[in-house]
């Protein structure tokens, strides 16, 4: 079992991973140079890790079945805690638990990361539309005085008073 497939495939989820927290820190220096053209094509490459990463987990899922079947682990879906708790080698065990600390620990930081990027796009949007804003010229700018004149009572009085 020290060829183990489930094994392989964890390591090339870690690959995958690793890679798109390379794309996602990048894609970080990209927003805050505002170079558009370089996120556009950065986002292609990420789709594709994302594809990839799609596929990879199938077969993650496809292998985790046949190894629950392999331990006679009556579970439709296991989990790979749950394999690694059944698994009678001690070395593959340590392998796997490894693997999957390692997996998860990149998928927390890729996390972490596009919520910084989350935050820098809301940043740069908030900053556009304060440049819309000033640069956009109010109603009120148009006509000319205050709106205290046109709305005080004190204003419409005539010249004659009637009381008088």
């Amino acid at each position: 079992m020290a060829d183990q497939p489930l094994l392989k495939v964890m390591r090339q989820l870690i690959g995958i991973h690793d890679s798109l927290l390379q794309v996602s820190v990048r894609k970080s220096e990209l927003l805050k140079a505002n170079d558009m053209e370089a996120i556009n094509e950065l986002l292609k490459i990420e789709q594709k890790h994302v594809q990839a990463l799609e596929k990879l987990e199938r077969l993650r899922q496809v292998e985790t079945k046949q190894l629950a079947k392999t331990l006679a682990i009556e579970e439709d879906a296991p989990s790979v805690s749950l394999l690694i708790e059944r698994l009678p080698e001690e070395q593959v065990k340590q392998d796997l638990e490894a693997e999957a600390t390692q997996l998860a620990a990149l998928i927390l930081a890729i996390k972490q990361q596009e919520d910084l990027n989350q935050q820098l796009l809301k940043q740069s949007l908030q900053f556009v539309q304060l440049q819309m804003d000033l640069v956009k010229p109010t109603i009120d700018s148009f006509n000319y005085g205050t709106q205290k004149q046109a709305h005080d009572p004190e204003q419409k009085r005539s010249v004659f008073d009637s009381k008088a």
